[in-house]
């Protein structure tokens, strides 16, 4: 494998170990946080934003209060432009959002459902939904409805095969 290949590689396994640590530090504090700040509020959504230039990550609720603030010094060292930066980031948070919600982060009494966690830039405006919950809906989308595609495929082909 040419040197330029393993530093990439190297590179996203820093970026992937980064989003995973950053996320895991911060909803917690920032549901902590709203949770003590609340005054009988629910919370329905959660809002992401990600300033690449200046190595920020926020999180927002659902009336854009920010709850949390911090600086990832990795991020400066991230050569994809603002656009890349954020579909990078977008596709390494949605395994680590998902792991939270199996932990149970996403199941506090002041959490109503549905609830979403969403990428957003500076103005507020969704980029991408990075985690839907609700418990009387399922929302399908990348790799689950890929799944379920083969599934359904594989299902019609044997039961053709039987007739």
């Amino acid at each position: 494998m040419p040197n330029w290949d393993r530093n990439n590689m190297n590179n996203m396994k820093t970026d992937v170990y980064m989003v995973r640590s950053t996320l895991e530090s911060v909803i917690p504090r920032a549901l902590d946080k709203f949770e003590k700040n609340r005054n009988d509020e629910s919370l329905s959504d959660l809002y992401i934003k990600t300033d690449k230039e200046n190595g920020i990550i926020e999180i927002y609720d659902d009336m854009e209060n920010l709850l949390i603030k911090e600086s990832v010094d990795a991020w400066l060292e991230n050569d994809a432009d603002a656009d890349r930066f954020a579909e990078e980031f977008s596709r390494m948070a949605k395994p680590v959002l998902n792991d939270l919600d199996k932990q149970s982060f996403f199941s506090k009494s002041f959490i109503y459902k549905p609830f979403s966690v969403s990428l957003v830039n500076e103005h507020f405006i969704l980029l991408e939904e990075l985690l839907f919950l609700d418990d009387e809906n399922l929302k399908l989308s990348g790799e689950s409805l890929m799944d379920l595609d083969k599934e359904l495929n594989d299902f019609l082909k044997n039961l053709l095969k039987e007739n």
